[in-house]
């Protein structure tokens, strides 16, 4: 088996893969090699790494910038390949997706057409405006009628001040007073507000009935 440095290729006669430096390591400088399969000539692979460039084993890095390299040749500067490499990666990257602007309307936007979502909601408050109406004179009770939501408002407003006047009262008793007046004054008051919260909750619904006198 011979060895020769640099510039002349390594052989062997048994089997295996041998490497020898190709113009693209001679050039900047650099331990690269072919790559020497079996049972082929050393002459194809020569040509094969010069022609591919091959960095390290099997690995096959872009061509360069024809017009740089004899740029940097021609003044006699080394051969810097990283940063050709980096600049023909960067070349090659896709373009950045422009972000749409939050502040303007969608591309399939239609100005002056209400959105279908608007339109379901619209529809749907429509159709329980109209269930109430629609089904009170199925499910009015016999003998009563159906109070009007001023006359129910009326009423809940007068037992609401009648609360709040009564519980003023129960308020400016004494406390410390236990007499027997006292006691029958405080009672009183409590009935009367047990009475007007029963009033309150029923006039508070949305549809009160109200028996009719016979």
């Amino acid at each position: 088996m011979a060895y020769k440095r640099r510039n002349i290729a390594i052989t062997a006669d048994s089997e295996g893969v041998v490497r020898y430096p190709t113009n693209y390591c001679r050039g900047g400088g650099g331990e690269n090699f072919a790559v020497v399969q079996p049972n082929q000539s050393e002459e194809s692979a020569r040509e094969k790494g010069q022609r591919h460039g091959q960095h390290g084993e099997g690995e096959v890095v872009p061509p360069l910038p024809a017009d740089n390299v004899e740029n940097q040749q021609q003044k006699g500067q080394p051969i810097d390949y990283v940063k050709m490499n980096a600049k023909i990666h960067y070349a090659e990257k896709s373009p950045v997706k422009e972000k749409r602007d939050p502040t303007r309307p969608p591309p399939n936007y239609q100005k002056g057409v209400v959105p279908k979502y608007l339109q379901e909601i619209k529809k749907t408050n429509h159709n329980k405006s109209e269930d109430p109406k629609r089904g009170a004179g199925e499910s009015l009770p016999a003998g009563h009628i159906l109070l009007s939501d001023s006359d129910r408002l009326d009423h809940l407003r007068l037992i609401r001040q009648s609360y709040a006047e009564l519980v003023q009262q129960l308020n400016n008793l004494p406390v410390r007073s236990d007499s027997l007046r006292a006691r029958t004054r405080r009672a009183e008051i409590e009935k009367e507000l047990d009475r007007l919260e029963r009033g309150i909750k029923l006039f508070s619904r949305d549809k009160l009935y109200v028996k009719v006198d016979a």
